[in-house]
């Protein structure tokens, strides 16, 4: 007994069908390499101009900072040397000395 055997039918495309597949092939091909780098430029564009941006900005906060800490060298400097505070220190009059560093504080807008 003969068991028939299929074969597996070929299929036929046209020339046109051929070349149209081989086009939409291309397109798909390339249009998921354009999306991936240009999802990966765009990120690290984003990243970076982030990472200026952070930059520049701690730039300008340790600017702001040094500038106060220099007003507050100055003030503490200039009081140290002022004679009504060295004279009521070493006259060991301290609640007069306390009372002016305490109008220096207020008027200079200082913590301690």
């Amino acid at each position: 007994m003969r068991i028939p055997v299929k074969h597996a039918q070929s299929i036929h495309f046209s020339i046109g069908s051929k070349i149209g597949l081989s086009f939409l092939a291309v397109v798909l091909i390339g249009t998921v390499i354009s999306t991936v780098v240009g999802i990966r430029l765009v990120g690290n564009t984003v990243l970076r101009q982030a990472q200026n941006k952070v930059k520049h900005d701690l730039a300008s906060a340790w600017m702001v900072y040094d500038h106060k800490l220099g007003e507050i060298q100055r003030v503490v400097s200039l009081s140290s040397q002022r004679f009504f505070i060295n004279g009521a220190l070493n006259s060991n009059r301290y609640t007069s000395a306390e009372e002016e560093l305490e109008r220096v504080r207020v008027k200079y807008q200082l913590d301690l």
